[in-house]
């Protein structure tokens, strides 16, 4: 129950900060940008962050958890951004082809 208050706990607080920070951002182009494109990537980055983690991970696992969580968080999660991107753009192409 106490792991279960503290996810939500965590969840309220990044929400609301992500909030704050898009209120501040709203009329940055780049910004605006880069949201857009984690939008549309999100599905892909859901579905393939594991693959990409396993992959890294096959590679090279440090010793040391806090490097590995900088490894993994860092590297991985840009790999999976660009990747899961172009799976995206992939996936529509194909069912824009379909609708033709």
């Amino acid at each position: 129950m106490l792991k279960w208050g503290n996810s939500i706990l965590g969840m309220v607080s990044l929400l609301f900060l992500y909030m704050y920070i898009g209120e501040k951002m709203k009329n940055n182009k780049n910004f605006l940008w880069m949201i857009s494109l984690l939008s549309y990537a999100s599905l892909s980055i859901y579905l393939f962050h594991r693959e990409v983690d396993e992959a890294l991970l096959w590679l090279w696992q440090p010793s040391n958890p806090y490097i590995m969580f900088l490894y993994v968080g860092i590297v991985g999660l840009l790999i999976t951004i660009v990747l899961a991107y172009w799976i995206q753009k992939g996936y529509d192409r194909i069912l824009q082809n379909k609708q033709k």
